[in-house]
């Protein structure tokens, strides 16, 4: 495969169905802070108001999680060669829908 324009227009990566899914999760925890502030519900407003940050992280580290790690390698090379693995990843998940 020479680039990712020959791959099935339909195909998505396994990290993209990650990434979608935590942005569902992220949707469904804003409409859950709404819901229980109108409803008063104290304890499931902060606990999914505390979410949030936790799933924009998550989130963050899926999209670029190698780009920092491939920076962090630099000094901890241990963490370059799981970048590494985890570019690998991308590539085998990319040659599969060949």
């Amino acid at each position: 495969m020479r680039s990712v324009k020959e791959l099935d227009p339909k195909f998505k990566p396994r990290w993209v169905k990650i990434e979608l899914g935590l942005l569902a999760a992220m949707a469904g925890a804003c409409g859950c802070v709404v819901v229980a502030a109108i409803l008063q519900i104290g304890w499931l407003a902060m606990i999914a108001f505390y979410g949030l940050p936790t799933l924009f992280a998550a989130v963050f580290a899926v999209k670029y999680g190698t780009v920092g790690l491939g920076f962090i390698g630099v000094w901890f090379p241990i963490l370059a060669l799981k970048a590494a693995q985890l570019e690998r990843w991308l590539e085998l998940d990319l040659d599969w829908k060949r």
